[in-house]
């Protein structure tokens, strides 16, 4: 299945980039009434309701299509043993999602390295702060208002200091 199929170009999914694929990969199974087949929320009918069980299984065919087309192929190996649409999903959601074992210590990285730049804009570079801080709430790891404040202001450029080419007084 192509974007085109999809309706939308999606990124592919590697090992950097789940937050943004994750986020455009919802939106695409949403529009397309979709979405209940990643989350839980559409379950398979019993099979005593065999056109009801058809229409489910041709459905949920099409959900790990669009998941699988969405993924770099060498990352498609780490699906070989899921049978269901929700199993993909978890699957990739274990071993790229926010929760793994490596993705609160990247958040923290990422966190102390923040440093707003003079030539973009500010309001694109606060969005990328607001996306780290989403990251370490989902490890389990948020860090408070006071600290994010005061990292926000740290990450100013110099143009911002209340002395020119001196350090931010807090």
């Amino acid at each position: 299945m192509s974007n085109k199929e999809i309706g939308m170009e999606v990124v592919k999914l590697d090992s950097t980039n789940y937050s943004t694929w994750k986020f455009e990969i919802v939106i695409a199974l949403e529009a397309k009434n979709l979405l209940g087949f990643v989350d839980g929320t559409v379950v398979k009918p019993g099979e005593d309701k065999t056109t009801e069980l058809k229409a489910y299984g041709q459905t949920s065919a099409q959900v790990k299509m669009i998941i699988l087309s969405t993924i770099a192929q060498n990352f498609r190996r780490n699906l070989y043993n899921c049978s269901t649409a929700k199993e993909m999903w978890d699957k990739l959601k274990d071993l790229y999602g926010d929760a793994h074992g490596d993705a609160a210590q990247t958040a923290w990285e990422q966190f102390y390295n923040f440093r707003i730049s003079e030539e973009e804009l500010v309001a694109n570079q606060l969005e990328i702060l607001e996306s780290i801080y989403r990251r370490l709430q989902d490890a389990g790891e948020k860090p408070s208002d006071k600290a994010v404040m005061t990292k926000l202001l740290c990450s100013l450029p110099a143009k911002f200091s209340v002395i020119h080419g001196s350090a931010l007084l807090l």
